[in-house]
């Protein structure tokens, strides 16, 4: 697929570029005031740089939105009309501190970048930490043997779009797990900040996720 990744140089979406491409994805990056890091991305997955976003978006099939939840409204205005298309929402709504959530519960970011975005087709899913994307090199799973990946909960209003989503979660190495429309994202950006506050004020460290697990044969 042709996929944009907004953010596509920095700590979510550049082990996300480098997955995807290696599952044969043609990806361009932009979105980044580091142009050398944007190329050094680009050349090292033999993508592109798209410096100039809103025909780079128009030609995209997904649209990866991959950057800090400060600059997620600046990222999709620069890049334009985005009616009909597949957005990957990868951001989480956190405070500039990290303390918590700046939207939850009655609203989401998903739900957010959907009005900022009028008319795309936008999916949900928090991506596992950059650490744990990166930590065995893109074309390795992100887990030893025997251990399953990490899940990335996944919602959006439209069907068709969410698979397309799921599809690029499995492409990543993650476990895709579907969870309806995308009002849910209101609580699935929680698990995102529960991740944050294990990994970092709790101590255990940013090689941690959530995996979904069924137990066949035990009685409800």
């Amino acid at each position: 697929m042709n996929i944009l990744i907004l953010g596509g140089a920095g700590n979510i979406g550049a082990p996300i570029a480098r997955r995807l491409a290696t599952k044969g994805h043609a990806i361009a990056i932009g979105f980044g005031r580091d142009t050398a890091r944007l190329a050094a991305v680009a050349d090292e997955i033999g993508g592109r740089v798209a410096t100039d976003l809103a025909p780079a978006a128009a030609h995209a099939e997904v649209i990866v939105l991959a950057v800090p939840w400060g600059a997620a409204q600046a990222a999709l205005a620069t890049a334009g009309d985005l009616a009909g298309k597949v957005v990957w929402d990868c951001t989480n709504p956190l405070l500039p501190d990290l303390s918590g959530l700046a939207i939850g519960t009655t609203d989401s970011g998903g739900e957010q970048v959907s009005r900022w975005a009028p008319g795309a087709r936008v999916v949900k899913g928090v991506p596992p930490f950059a650490d744990l994307m990166q930590a065995a090199g893109a074309t390795a799973p992100m887990t030893p043997a025997g251990m399953p990946p990490p899940a990335v909960f996944v919602c959006g209003d439209d069907t068709a779009a969410r698979g397309i989503v799921l599809g690029l979660v499995e492409d990543v190495g993650a476990q895709p797990v579907e969870t309806g429309p995308l009002a849910m994202a209101r609580w699935t950006e929680p698990v995102g900040m529960l991740l944050i506050n294990l990994g970092y004020a709790q101590g255990l460290g940013p090689m941690i996720g959530a995996p979904l697990l069924r137990y066949a044969g035990v009685a409800p």
